[in-house]
């Protein structure tokens, strides 16, 4: 994660986040907060999910389930943007 400055006191943010790829074993997902007032970048971060087998200590294939509800929540368009960059 990158943080490029602390919010100031006050201010309105969120903290957002989306599935930007995913393969057969795993997900890339980027998390952003911003501030809501002026669009500005506090944090950034990209982070990979593992489907492991905690028994057989190994990555396994994502379930058809699992892989139906990534994909609900898959937005390649944002991987464009970029992390650790500030609005």
């Amino acid at each position: 994660r990158v943080v490029f400055a602390p919010p100031r006191a006050g201010a309105r943010i969120r903290s957002i986040d989306a599935d930007i790829a995913f393969g057969a074993n795993h997900r890339l997902r980027r998390e952003w907060t911003v501030d809501l007032d002026s669009g500005r970048t506090y944090a950034a971060g990209d982070f990979v999910d593992l489907m492991l087998d905690l028994d057989d200590r190994r990555v396994v294939a994502v379930p058809d389930s699992v892989r139906a509800e990534i994909a609900a929540h898959f937005h390649p368009d944002l991987a464009g943007f970029a992390s650790g960059t500030p609005a």
